[in-house]
């Protein structure tokens, strides 16, 4: 009713949707997410800022390349990740405790700059401004074509995960260019 995207998930599981997106360098994401259940390590949702394939056009989650932001997990937070393949490196930890709470309400922010510089901020719903969870230097990423959301819930949380107001913006990758032999 409210034009937002909302989860509907009958059974524990991890759900996801994705869409075309190249946007890597000059880049800005943002994302308003509510979660109507307090967040947990069964209990999150990430937005997958830059990915190789989206996740429903792999076997599982292993085989993907590319950036998310996790909201929420087991220290309750709003966190920067790289991944490539199976391999999860966190590269900003942001503030504990952040997304504690039996109601989320948050609006996630993250900029890259064309040198691989990440920052990201995130506001909650009684807050005036963005705060600043942290920024990391990532100058060579895997090429991306997607941008994605996806949530794990519990048996009782299926319905608790709303997105909204989503607005990506920046430039592909840039090509180096391919040098023939003895050119």
């Amino acid at each position: 009713a409210a034009f937002e995207l909302q989860s509907a998930a009958a059974a524990p599981s991890v759900s996801s949707l994705f869409t075309p997106s190249p946007a890597i360098d000059n880049a800005s994401w943002e994302v308003s997410l509510r979660i109507n259940y307090s967040t947990s390590s069964s209990n999150y949702a990430c937005v997958f800022l830059a990915a190789s394939a989206p996740e429903n056009e792999l076997p599982d989650l292993a085989a993907l390349n590319g950036f998310f932001v996790m909201v929420g997990g087991t220290a309750d937070e709003v966190s920067l990740y790289r991944q490539q393949g199976a391999v999860k490196t966190r590269l900003i930890d942001g503030a504990d405790k952040r997304t504690d709470g039996k109601v989320l309400e948050i609006r996630i922010k993250v900029l890259r700059d064309s040198t691989g510089t990440f920052k990201l901020y995130s506001k909650l719903a009684s807050e005036n401004n963005f705060f600043f969870e942290g920024e990391a230097e990532e100058p060579n990423p895997p090429k991306t074509e997607w941008f994605g959301l996806l949530f794990s819930n519990t048996a009782t949380t299926g319905n608790a995960y709303f997105f909204d107001d989503v607005v990506v913006t920046g430039q592909p990758l840039a090509e180096q260019p391919e040098l023939l032999p003895g050119v």
